[in-house]
């Protein structure tokens, strides 16, 4: 099960959508907030977890939806934990001694 999420925060809305395997399962647009605006950004923090877990009850998946539609309309950023993409995965894109120095 793949989960991807969209944002696009504009000048006069900001568009969020969720997909899962390739079929969008929770959308929203609203009014870009003046705070987006003028640049006072605290990056909140969301686990997805929910997503990848089969357990994990419609409530639990609905909080995350509405965590990133809340980050979406007033942050326009966020930080995404319980995704499983493994450390290792991600230290190439986020080290910039990788990038410099090209594995063999």
């Amino acid at each position: 099960m793949k989960v991807v999420a969209g944002i696009d925060v504009g000048g006069t809305n900001t568009d969020a959508v969720l997909v899962r395997d390739g079929k969008i399962i929770e959308r929203a647009k609203v009014p870009t907030t003046g705070d987006v605006r003028d640049g006072i950004l605290a990056v909140p923090v969301i686990d997805v977890s929910s997503f990848r877990m089969p357990y994990a009850d419609a409530a639990a998946r609905s909080q995350v939806v509405r965590q990133v539609d809340e980050a979406a309309r007033t942050v326009g950023f966020m930080q995404i934990t319980g995704h499983g993409i493994s450390a290792a995965t991600r230290r190439p894109r986020s080290d910039p001694s990788a990038q410099a120095m090209p594995s063999r």
